[in-house]
């Protein structure tokens, strides 16, 4: 069956081939499909950016077009926001270009202030100006010294840190209005971690038992990674160094971006937590790299104390060998003595047999 669709705000109308089982998400993309060749522009027909209407119902994704009693030739509705303007910016040297909605994301915010005659037609403020009130009737073409300077080729000027300016307009995407069946999603707040932290006593205690094998392979994976906060659509990516964090801090409190300077803190809090505790476990490993060196001194001394005991007890053994040699050359001389007195004392006995009685029993007294 055909039905009528009504473009909003160009009044044009196109038309539809759908079946009454189709989804709402069929249509939206029919819408896109048919709408873009006609607007020129496929952005403004886009399927999240469609507010469809048929009588004064909003239809929403997940339905059908038999739940809104839509039947043949039925005429629809559909408001399609505008392509926002982008705004071309040098910030610290730094080229951006990035869209009204994305600066004045955060209401009360000074980039808000600044740039919120933009969407009046005038131009952005000076930061100093930002927030203050212009004379009732003048329009803001006339109060240039409260204007933003611009570049030769058409850029605002924004002399603050262009780096840390790009990590903001991330958090400020991150925080831009969401539409979901063309309207406007409010966001809801996140909540904080209440995860408390471990106090460095506690990590002293977990890390003191720990093996030296255990303190080196921990000291290894102890390289910091680059981290992204969380974000329930997006991520909003934060610098890992603590300088460029704390130079986001600065500039995130200078633009009133408070939640973006909270994060920012935590990711330094952290960053503080790791380097502790990496320091504990060097601390750690240095104990025990010490402790090491002196059981490695025990056992040189106690290897050398061995050593000088060897070699006494081989000069010990090598004396007792040249002792008991000794002895059996000392043996065989008194042998050989012996042998010559009984050779003697038989002559003499027989020369002279009374006479070798009494010396025969003195020698064996001997």
């Amino acid at each position: 069956m055909q039905i009528f669709i009504l473009l909003l705000p160009s009044g044009r109308k196109i038309t539809a081939d759908v079946e009454t089982t189709d989804t709402v998400e069929a249509l939206r993309r029919q819408i896109h499909e048919l709408a873009t060749p006609l607007l020129g522009d496929a952005s403004c027909a886009a399927p999240e950016q469609q507010l469809l209407l048929f009588n004064e119902a909003v239809l929403e994704d997940g339905k059908t077009l038999a739940d809104y009693d839509i039947l043949k030739e039925s005429e629809l509705r559909v408001s399609l926001r505008p392509k926002p303007a982008r705004i071309r910016l040098e910030v610290g040297g730094a080229c951006f270009s990035v869209t009204l909605d994305v600066l004045c994301a955060i209401q009360g915010s000074r980039l808000s202030e600044m740039f919120e005659p933009v969407a009046q037609g005038g131009a952005p403020l000076e930061a100093e100006a930002a927030g203050d009130a212009l004379p009732e009737g003048v329009p803001h073409e006339e109060a240039r010294v409260k204007q933003l300077p611009q570049s030769p080729d058409g850029a605002w000027l924004i002399e603050r840190h262009g780096l840390s300016f790009r990590y903001i307009l991330s958090y400020l995407r991150s925080r831009r209005p969401v539409f979901r069946n063309g309207q406007l999603v409010e966001r809801e707040p996140e909540p904080e971690p209440d995860e408390p932290e471990p106090e460095p006593e506690a990590r002293l205690t977990r890390t003191s038992t720990e093996t030296f094998a255990d303190l080196e392979a921990m000291l290894d994976a102890e390289q910091p990674e680059p981290e992204a906060e969380p974000e329930a659509a997006r991520d909003v990516v934060l610098p890992d160094g603590r300088e460029e964090l704390r130079l986001l801090i600065e500039e995130a409190q200078y633009y009133r971006l408070d939640e973006l300077a909270d994060r920012a803190q935590a990711k330094v809090r952290r960053i503080q937590v790791r380097e502790e505790e990496l320091e504990v476990c060097k601390q750690a490993l240095e104990e025990e790299k010490a402790k090491s060196a002196d059981l490695q001194a025990q056992a040189n001394a106690m290897e050398q104390s061995a050593a000088a005991s060897k070699q006494a007890l081989d000069a010990s053994k090598q004396a007792l060998a040249d002792e008991k040699a000794k002895s059996a050359g000392l043996e065989e001389e008194n042998k050989a003595l012996r042998g010559q007195v009984a050779t003697i004392l038989s002559f003499v006995d027989r020369a002279m047999p009374g006479m070798t009685r009494e010396f025969r029993a003195s020698l064996n007294k001997r």
